[in-house]
């Protein structure tokens, strides 16, 4: 800074310092704005249900639970009947074990009919809905 001789060149300094401090306030507001934002308990549940749906072990995951849960009712059915439960066991897996692979190769072919089925689901409710 230089050596500040007069009244005016004081105003001049004093005016500068003040539209930084104020240029500098603004900073500091917006980013606690910005830290309280992230900190609030929603913006917290949505940054981790985000990091959730961007971890592929946990997509794995979700999608062996429905498998598995339909592998057990199959399993179930068919050992309702005794003969060739074993074989039929041995059928029911390895059918599983097919669409568990055919649905990790094509995700986005799973992910259409999902929301295909969803769409038709909500869409059949909502047509109940208008009848009565």
């Amino acid at each position: 800074m230089e050596k500040i001789d007069n009244a005016e060149q004081l105003r001049q300094a004093i005016e500068a310092l003040e539209k930084t401090q104020q240029a500098e306030a603004n900073g500091v507001k917006t980013q606690m704005h910005e830290v309280y934002e992230s900190v609030r308990p929603v913006n917290l549940i949505k940054g981790t249900l985000k990091d959730i749906g961007e971890s592929a072990e946990i997509k794995d995951s979700l999608l062996r639970i429905p498998v598995a849960m339909v592998s057990a009712y199959v399993n179930k059915q068919l050992s309702k009947e005794p003969a060739y439960t074993s074989a039929r066991s041995v059928l029911a897996q390895t059918l599983i074990d097919t669409a568990v692979d055919t649905v990790k190769r094509n995700p986005e072919l799973f992910n259409a009919v999902a929301k295909s089925a969803f769409s038709l689901l909500m869409n059949t409710i909502r047509n109940k809905k208008r009848e009565k």
